[in-house]
Protein backbone atom coordinates (compact mmCIF):
# COMPACT_ATOMS: atom_id res chain seq x y z
CA UNK A 1 0.00 0.00 0.00
CA UNK A 2 1.53 3.01 -1.06
CA UNK A 3 2.23 5.77 1.53
CA UNK A 4 -0.57 8.71 1.85
CA UNK A 5 0.70 12.29 0.74
CA UNK A 6 1.30 14.62 3.35
CA UNK A 7 -1.55 17.04 4.13
CA UNK A 8 -1.32 20.47 3.01
CA UNK A 9 -1.44 23.55 4.86
CA UNK A 10 -4.42 24.26 3.79
CA UNK A 11 -5.87 20.59 4.97
CA UNK A 12 -3.92 21.46 8.36
CA UNK A 13 -5.16 24.75 8.96
CA UNK A 14 -8.87 24.49 9.48
CA UNK A 15 -8.58 21.32 11.77
CA UNK A 16 -6.47 23.29 14.13
CA UNK A 17 -8.45 26.36 14.14
CA UNK A 18 -11.81 24.40 14.68
CA UNK A 19 -9.72 22.17 17.64
CA UNK A 20 -8.17 25.18 19.10
CA UNK A 21 -11.52 27.41 18.87
CA UNK A 22 -9.19 30.37 17.13
CA UNK A 23 -12.67 32.74 16.52
CA UNK A 24 -12.98 32.70 20.60
CA UNK A 25 -9.34 32.92 21.82
CA UNK A 26 -7.98 34.70 18.85
CA UNK A 27 -4.98 31.92 18.70
CA UNK A 28 -2.76 32.24 15.39
CA UNK A 29 -2.16 28.90 13.68
CA UNK A 30 -0.42 29.77 10.45
CA UNK A 31 2.54 29.00 11.50
CA UNK A 32 2.00 25.79 13.07
CA UNK A 33 0.09 24.62 10.05
CA UNK A 34 3.43 25.48 8.05
CA UNK A 35 5.60 23.90 10.91
CA UNK A 36 3.52 20.40 10.51
CA UNK A 37 3.06 20.69 6.37
CA UNK A 38 6.22 20.18 6.23
CA UNK A 39 6.70 16.40 8.43
CA UNK A 40 5.86 13.08 7.21
CA UNK A 41 2.75 11.79 6.77
CA UNK A 42 2.97 9.31 9.73
CA UNK A 43 3.97 12.40 12.16
CA UNK A 44 1.08 14.64 10.89
CA UNK A 45 -1.38 12.24 11.47
CA UNK A 46 -0.30 11.07 15.12
CA UNK A 47 0.41 14.49 16.14
CA UNK A 48 -2.80 15.98 14.93
CA UNK A 49 -4.54 13.30 16.93
CA UNK A 50 -3.18 14.26 20.06
CA UNK A 51 -3.97 17.63 19.00
CA UNK A 52 -7.43 17.03 19.15
CA UNK A 53 -7.90 14.82 21.82
CA UNK A 54 -6.39 17.24 24.24
CA UNK A 55 -8.30 19.80 22.86
CA UNK A 56 -11.27 17.82 24.01
CA UNK A 57 -9.72 18.92 27.58
CA UNK A 58 -8.64 22.65 27.23
CA UNK A 59 -7.77 24.06 23.82
CA UNK A 60 -4.81 26.39 25.47
CA UNK A 61 -2.77 23.03 26.70
CA UNK A 62 -3.14 22.00 23.62
CA UNK A 63 -2.38 24.80 21.84
CA UNK A 64 0.92 24.87 23.71
CA UNK A 65 1.47 21.62 23.52
CA UNK A 66 1.58 22.02 19.55
CA UNK A 67 3.76 24.91 19.86
CA UNK A 68 6.15 22.32 21.81
CA UNK A 69 6.00 19.03 19.92
CA UNK A 70 6.73 20.52 15.95
CA UNK A 71 10.43 20.68 17.15
CA UNK A 72 10.50 17.58 18.74
CA UNK A 73 9.04 14.21 16.60
CA UNK A 74 12.54 14.04 15.78
CA UNK A 75 14.09 13.09 18.76
CA UNK A 76 11.36 12.26 21.31
CA UNK A 77 9.73 8.47 20.97
CA UNK A 78 5.95 8.23 20.45
CA UNK A 79 5.67 7.04 23.73
CA UNK A 80 6.85 9.69 25.36
CA UNK A 81 4.91 11.97 23.69
CA UNK A 82 1.66 9.93 24.57
CA UNK A 83 3.08 9.84 27.93
CA UNK A 84 3.61 13.30 27.85
CA UNK A 85 0.61 14.83 26.73
CA UNK A 86 -1.89 12.41 28.84
CA UNK A 87 0.16 13.95 31.99
CA UNK A 88 -0.48 17.15 31.14
CA UNK A 89 -4.36 16.95 30.68
CA UNK A 90 -4.27 14.20 33.87
CA UNK A 91 -2.34 17.08 35.47
CA UNK A 92 -5.27 19.79 34.43
CA UNK A 93 -7.94 17.18 36.10
CA UNK A 94 -5.89 17.38 39.36
CA UNK A 95 -4.44 20.41 39.45
CA UNK A 96 -5.47 23.27 37.28
CA UNK A 97 -4.57 25.26 33.88
CA UNK A 98 -1.10 26.78 35.51
CA UNK A 99 0.57 23.27 36.24
CA UNK A 100 -0.70 21.41 33.03
CA UNK A 101 0.84 23.86 31.09
CA UNK A 102 4.00 23.84 33.10
CA UNK A 103 4.02 20.21 32.42
CA UNK A 104 3.95 20.95 28.65
CA UNK A 105 7.43 23.84 28.94
CA UNK A 106 9.07 20.77 31.02
CA UNK A 107 8.63 18.59 27.99
CA UNK A 108 12.58 17.85 28.09
CA UNK A 109 12.26 17.12 31.52
CA UNK A 110 10.01 14.92 31.59
CA UNK A 111 11.53 12.60 28.96
CA UNK A 112 13.95 12.08 31.46
CA UNK A 113 10.93 11.40 34.38
CA UNK A 114 9.33 9.09 31.11
CA UNK A 115 12.91 7.43 31.44
CA UNK A 116 12.36 6.74 34.40
CA UNK A 117 8.62 5.31 34.06
CA UNK A 118 9.87 2.78 31.77
CA UNK A 119 12.17 1.06 33.38
CA UNK A 120 11.41 2.55 37.22
CA UNK A 121 9.42 1.15 39.88
CA UNK A 122 6.38 3.47 40.51
CA UNK A 123 5.14 3.58 43.85
CA UNK A 124 1.47 3.70 43.12
CA UNK A 125 2.53 0.22 40.97
CA UNK A 126 4.26 -1.51 43.64
CA UNK A 127 3.49 0.30 47.14
CA UNK A 128 0.58 -2.33 47.28
CA UNK A 129 2.76 -5.52 46.98
CA UNK A 130 5.22 -3.69 49.00
CA UNK A 131 2.69 -3.49 51.97
CA UNK A 132 1.46 -6.79 51.57
CA UNK A 133 5.32 -7.91 52.22
CA UNK A 134 5.69 -5.66 55.28
CA UNK A 135 2.67 -6.62 56.84
CA UNK A 136 3.99 -10.49 56.54
CA UNK A 137 6.77 -9.27 58.69
CA UNK A 138 7.07 -9.67 62.03
CA UNK A 139 6.74 -6.99 64.91
CA UNK A 140 4.62 -3.57 64.69
CA UNK A 141 2.28 -3.22 62.09
CA UNK A 142 3.72 -0.42 59.69
CA UNK A 143 2.61 1.94 56.84
CA UNK A 144 3.88 2.57 53.67
CA UNK A 145 3.93 6.07 52.24
CA UNK A 146 5.62 8.05 49.55
CA UNK A 147 7.85 10.32 50.63
CA UNK A 148 11.14 12.78 49.37
CA UNK A 149 13.59 10.12 50.35
CA UNK A 150 13.71 6.74 51.82
CA UNK A 151 13.34 6.55 55.59
CA UNK A 152 11.32 5.83 58.27
CA UNK A 153 9.34 7.72 61.15
CA UNK A 154 9.19 3.82 63.30
CA UNK A 155 5.35 3.85 62.11
CA UNK A 156 5.52 4.81 58.44
CA UNK A 157 8.26 3.35 56.02
CA UNK A 158 9.10 6.09 53.40
CA UNK A 159 9.58 5.64 49.74
CA UNK A 160 10.15 8.00 46.88
CA UNK A 161 7.32 8.33 44.11
CA UNK A 162 9.77 6.42 41.38
CA UNK A 163 12.96 4.44 41.88
CA UNK A 164 14.85 4.16 38.61
CA UNK A 165 18.60 3.29 39.33
CA UNK A 166 19.22 0.44 37.60
CA UNK A 167 18.07 -1.33 33.97
CA UNK A 168 15.16 -2.69 34.11
CA UNK A 169 11.72 -2.60 36.10
CA UNK A 170 12.71 -5.88 37.69
CA UNK A 171 15.32 -4.79 39.17
CA UNK A 172 14.40 -1.40 40.31
CA UNK A 173 11.07 -3.13 42.16
CA UNK A 174 14.02 -5.60 43.78
CA UNK A 175 15.80 -2.56 44.83
CA UNK A 176 12.08 -1.41 46.67
CA UNK A 177 12.08 -4.33 48.23
CA UNK A 178 15.21 -3.93 50.01
CA UNK A 179 14.88 0.01 50.77
CA UNK A 180 11.80 -1.59 52.91
CA UNK A 181 13.53 -4.39 54.41
CA UNK A 182 16.08 -2.39 55.50
CA UNK A 183 13.92 -0.04 57.06
CA UNK A 184 11.77 -2.42 58.35
CA UNK A 185 14.68 -4.25 60.28
CA UNK A 186 15.34 -0.70 61.79
CA UNK A 187 11.74 -1.00 63.72
CA UNK A 188 12.39 -4.40 63.98
CA UNK A 189 15.80 -4.85 65.79
CA UNK A 190 15.76 -1.50 67.47
CA UNK A 191 17.46 0.93 65.56
CA UNK A 192 15.62 3.90 67.61
CA UNK A 193 15.60 2.28 71.22
CA UNK A 194 19.31 4.55 72.02
CA UNK A 195 17.69 7.67 71.23
CA UNK A 196 19.57 9.63 68.89
CA UNK A 197 18.88 13.08 69.69
CA UNK A 198 20.44 12.09 72.73
CA UNK A 199 23.42 9.86 72.22
CA UNK A 200 24.80 11.88 69.07
CA UNK A 201 24.44 15.46 71.20
CA UNK A 202 28.33 15.55 72.29
CA UNK A 203 29.56 15.16 69.28
CA UNK A 204 31.06 18.01 67.50
CA UNK A 205 29.52 17.56 64.67
CA UNK A 206 26.43 15.55 64.78
CA UNK A 207 25.73 15.31 61.03
CA UNK A 208 29.17 13.44 60.76
CA UNK A 209 28.05 11.43 63.78
CA UNK A 210 25.14 10.36 62.43
CA UNK A 211 26.37 9.17 59.44
CA UNK A 212 29.29 6.92 61.04
CA UNK A 213 26.14 5.49 63.21
CA UNK A 214 24.51 4.44 60.07
CA UNK A 215 27.03 3.21 58.51
CA UNK A 216 27.92 1.01 61.59
CA UNK A 217 24.25 -0.07 62.36
CA UNK A 218 23.61 -1.02 58.70
CA UNK A 219 26.27 -3.86 59.32
CA UNK A 220 24.47 -5.01 62.64
CA UNK A 221 20.80 -5.20 60.46
CA UNK A 222 22.30 -6.59 57.66
CA UNK A 223 23.48 -9.37 59.96
CA UNK A 224 20.07 -9.37 61.48
CA UNK A 225 18.41 -9.04 57.73
CA UNK A 226 20.69 -12.25 57.27
CA UNK A 227 19.76 -14.28 59.98
CA UNK A 228 15.66 -13.62 59.69
CA UNK A 229 15.24 -13.33 55.77
CA UNK A 230 18.26 -15.02 53.89
CA UNK A 231 16.87 -14.88 50.15
CA UNK A 232 16.13 -11.31 50.70
CA UNK A 233 19.68 -10.91 52.00
CA UNK A 234 21.20 -12.37 48.69
CA UNK A 235 19.34 -9.99 46.69
CA UNK A 236 20.34 -6.81 48.59
CA UNK A 237 24.13 -8.34 47.70
CA UNK A 238 23.09 -8.85 44.49
CA UNK A 239 22.10 -5.03 44.38
CA UNK A 240 24.93 -3.67 45.60
CA UNK A 241 27.02 -5.55 43.91
CA UNK A 242 25.26 -3.99 40.87
CA UNK A 243 24.94 -0.19 42.42
CA UNK A 244 27.73 -0.09 44.88
CA UNK A 245 31.63 0.26 44.90
CA UNK A 246 33.60 -2.41 46.27
CA UNK A 247 33.36 -1.64 50.36
CA UNK A 248 36.61 -0.10 51.18
CA UNK A 249 37.25 0.87 54.82
CA UNK A 250 39.86 0.97 57.30
CA UNK A 251 41.11 -2.50 59.02
CA UNK A 252 39.47 -2.27 62.57
CA UNK A 253 36.27 -1.42 60.52
CA UNK A 254 36.61 -5.87 60.01
CA UNK A 255 36.90 -5.70 64.11
CA UNK A 256 33.29 -3.81 63.72
CA UNK A 257 31.93 -5.87 61.39
CA UNK A 258 32.76 -8.97 63.47
CA UNK A 259 31.28 -7.36 66.96
CA UNK A 260 28.01 -6.09 65.36
CA UNK A 261 27.37 -9.23 63.31
CA UNK A 262 26.80 -11.18 66.47
CA UNK A 263 23.28 -12.50 67.38
CA UNK A 264 23.60 -10.40 70.71
CA UNK A 265 24.26 -7.50 69.43
CA UNK A 266 22.45 -4.33 69.83
CA UNK A 267 22.18 -1.08 69.17
CA UNK A 268 24.26 0.20 72.25
CA UNK A 269 27.00 -2.09 70.54
CA UNK A 270 27.19 0.31 67.79
CA UNK A 271 26.85 3.42 69.55
CA UNK A 272 29.78 2.11 71.72
CA UNK A 273 31.83 1.39 68.56
CA UNK A 274 30.53 5.22 67.41
CA UNK A 275 33.61 6.50 69.90
CA UNK A 276 35.91 5.15 68.02
CA UNK A 277 34.52 5.37 63.96
CA UNK A 278 33.45 8.69 64.75
CA UNK A 279 36.91 10.18 63.75
CA UNK A 280 36.97 8.15 60.30
CA UNK A 281 36.25 9.02 56.84
CA UNK A 282 32.55 8.63 56.09
CA UNK A 283 31.76 4.58 55.63
CA UNK A 284 30.09 4.11 52.19
CA UNK A 285 25.86 3.92 51.75
CA UNK A 286 24.50 1.20 50.84
CA UNK A 287 21.92 1.62 47.70
CA UNK A 288 19.08 0.51 49.75
CA UNK A 289 20.10 2.14 53.37
CA UNK A 290 18.38 5.39 52.74
CA UNK A 291 18.98 8.05 55.94
CA UNK A 292 18.46 8.94 59.34
CA UNK A 293 16.09 11.51 60.19
CA UNK A 294 15.69 10.94 64.42
CA UNK A 295 13.45 14.49 64.73
CA UNK A 296 11.08 12.58 62.98
CA UNK A 297 11.50 9.33 65.00
CA UNK A 298 11.98 10.77 68.44
CA UNK A 299 8.36 12.79 67.46
CA UNK A 300 6.62 9.96 67.08
CA UNK A 301 7.87 7.40 69.14
CA UNK A 302 7.03 9.58 72.28
CA UNK A 303 3.68 9.99 71.08
CA UNK A 304 3.42 6.35 70.39
CA UNK A 305 4.99 5.36 73.60
CA UNK A 306 2.38 7.62 76.04
CA UNK A 307 -0.40 6.16 73.70
CA UNK A 308 0.69 2.78 73.60
CA UNK A 309 0.87 2.40 77.53
CA UNK A 310 -2.31 3.98 78.16
CA UNK A 311 -4.22 1.78 76.04
CA UNK A 312 -2.65 -1.22 77.52
CA UNK A 313 -3.50 -0.67 80.74
CA UNK A 314 -6.75 0.17 79.51
CA UNK A 315 -7.37 -3.15 77.71
CA UNK A 316 -5.36 -5.03 81.08
CA UNK A 317 -8.17 -3.14 82.79
CA UNK A 318 -11.40 -4.30 80.89
CA UNK A 319 -9.92 -7.94 81.23
CA UNK A 320 -10.24 -7.77 84.89
CA UNK A 321 -13.46 -6.30 84.68
CA UNK A 322 -14.58 -9.24 82.34
CA UNK A 323 -13.55 -11.87 83.95
CA UNK A 324 -15.05 -10.52 87.35
CA UNK A 325 -18.15 -10.65 85.68
CA UNK A 326 -18.01 -14.00 84.37
CA UNK A 327 -16.69 -15.65 87.27
CA UNK A 328 -19.03 -13.34 89.74
CA UNK A 329 -16.37 -12.69 91.97
CA UNK A 330 -14.59 -9.98 93.95
CA UNK A 331 -11.34 -9.81 93.39
CA UNK A 332 -9.70 -9.04 97.01
CA UNK A 333 -6.07 -8.52 95.46
CA UNK A 334 -4.82 -6.02 92.93
CA UNK A 335 -4.01 -7.85 89.87
CA UNK A 336 -0.69 -8.97 89.29
CA UNK A 337 -0.03 -8.92 85.24
CA UNK A 338 3.31 -9.85 84.13
CA UNK A 339 5.15 -10.42 80.41
CA UNK A 340 8.00 -13.00 80.44
CA UNK A 341 10.93 -11.22 79.20
CA UNK A 342 13.94 -13.07 78.35
CA UNK A 343 17.38 -12.07 79.91
CA UNK A 344 19.20 -12.94 76.56
CA UNK A 345 19.57 -9.95 74.01
CA UNK A 346 19.10 -11.96 71.10
CA UNK A 347 16.35 -13.73 72.29
CA UNK A 348 14.54 -10.50 73.27
CA UNK A 349 13.90 -10.27 69.48
CA UNK A 350 11.75 -13.28 69.57
CA UNK A 351 8.91 -11.83 69.92
CA UNK A 352 6.63 -15.01 69.92
CA UNK A 353 8.40 -15.74 73.17
CA UNK A 354 6.43 -13.13 74.96
CA UNK A 355 4.28 -14.54 77.52
CA UNK A 356 1.26 -12.57 79.52
CA UNK A 357 0.48 -14.00 82.87
CA UNK A 358 -2.44 -12.91 85.36
CA UNK A 359 -1.66 -13.75 88.91
CA UNK A 360 1.13 -15.88 87.78
CA UNK A 361 -1.06 -18.08 85.27
CA UNK A 362 -0.30 -17.73 81.57
CA UNK A 363 -3.67 -16.40 79.54
CA UNK A 364 -4.40 -15.85 76.45
CA UNK A 365 -3.82 -11.92 75.45
CA UNK A 366 -7.18 -10.15 75.37
CA UNK A 367 -7.81 -8.73 71.41
CA UNK A 368 -5.20 -6.02 70.74
CA UNK A 369 -3.15 -6.59 73.65
CA UNK A 370 -0.43 -8.83 71.67
CA UNK A 371 0.19 -5.95 68.99
CA UNK A 372 0.69 -3.49 72.00
CA UNK A 373 2.99 -5.85 73.93
CA UNK A 374 4.91 -6.51 70.59
CA UNK A 375 5.03 -2.30 70.21
CA UNK A 376 6.24 -1.74 73.39
CA UNK A 377 8.72 -4.43 73.43
CA UNK A 378 10.18 -3.22 70.24
CA UNK A 379 10.43 0.74 71.74
CA UNK A 380 11.23 -0.41 75.15
CA UNK A 381 13.41 -3.33 75.07
CA UNK A 382 11.29 -4.82 77.33
CA UNK A 383 7.41 -4.45 78.73
CA UNK A 384 8.08 -2.19 81.62
CA UNK A 385 6.10 -3.24 84.99
CA UNK A 386 3.92 0.04 85.47
CA UNK A 387 2.48 -0.87 81.79
CA UNK A 388 1.20 -3.50 83.12
CA UNK A 389 -1.05 -1.86 85.97
CA UNK A 390 -4.52 -2.12 84.98
CA UNK A 391 -6.08 1.69 85.05
CA UNK A 392 -8.50 2.98 87.42
CA UNK A 393 -11.62 3.85 86.56
CA UNK A 394 -12.03 6.89 84.60
CA UNK A 395 -8.15 7.43 84.79
CA UNK A 396 -7.71 8.01 81.15
CA UNK A 397 -10.34 9.85 77.96
CA UNK A 398 -9.77 7.27 75.72
CA UNK A 399 -11.61 9.38 72.91
CA UNK A 400 -7.90 11.36 72.76
CA UNK A 401 -6.04 8.25 71.88
CA UNK A 402 -7.83 5.89 70.79
CA UNK A 403 -7.45 6.23 66.46
CA UNK A 404 -10.66 7.88 65.00
CA UNK A 405 -12.99 5.74 63.20
CA UNK A 406 -12.99 6.17 59.46
CA UNK A 407 -16.11 7.93 57.96
CA UNK A 408 -17.43 5.84 54.90
CA UNK A 409 -17.72 8.55 52.46
CA UNK A 410 -13.76 9.50 52.73
CA UNK A 411 -13.56 6.51 50.34
CA UNK A 412 -13.76 9.15 47.76
CA UNK A 413 -11.02 10.96 48.65
CA UNK A 414 -8.43 7.81 48.46
CA UNK A 415 -8.04 7.06 52.88
CA UNK A 416 -9.45 3.48 52.00
CA UNK A 417 -6.82 2.31 49.72
CA UNK A 418 -5.01 0.65 52.50
CA UNK A 419 -7.43 -1.05 52.88
CA UNK A 420 -8.02 -2.96 49.80
CA UNK A 421 -10.39 -0.28 48.06
CA UNK A 422 -9.91 -0.60 44.12
CA UNK A 423 -10.66 2.35 41.99
CA UNK A 424 -10.45 1.96 37.89
CA UNK A 425 -10.11 4.11 35.69
CA UNK A 426 -12.12 5.36 34.07
CA UNK A 427 -12.75 5.27 29.64
CA UNK A 428 -12.24 9.20 27.99
CA UNK A 429 -13.55 9.36 24.48
CA UNK A 430 -12.14 12.47 23.80
CA UNK A 431 -8.66 11.63 24.72
CA UNK A 432 -9.25 7.88 23.58
CA UNK A 433 -7.72 6.87 26.25
CA UNK A 434 -7.94 6.03 30.17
Amino acid sequence: MADLPRLSIEQIQPSLELWLEVEFNFLHVDTLANSLAALPRDEQDFLLSWVRRISSTNSEIAYQFTKRIVDMPAHMDRRVIEAWALHAVDTYDRAGLRPALLVIHNAENFEQLNHERMVGASFDDVGGILLAFVHGLSGRQLKLEKGDAVYTDSETLFLPVVVAQLETPEDNFQLCKAMVAFLWAQTRFGTFRGNLKIALADYPDTEHALKQFHALESIRLDACIRRELPGMYREMLRLRGLLDDPLTHAAHWEGYVQILSAPKASVHDTLHLLESAYSDHIHQVACYQGELRPDEVAICMAARMEREKILLRVKLAQFVEDIGKKTRQERETPPQFEVSNSDDEAEKYDLSEMELTLDDMPIAPPDGVRQLLTSIQLDWGEIPPEHLSPAGDGEYDLSLYQEQAQDPDSVWQGTYHENGATFYHEWDCGRQHY
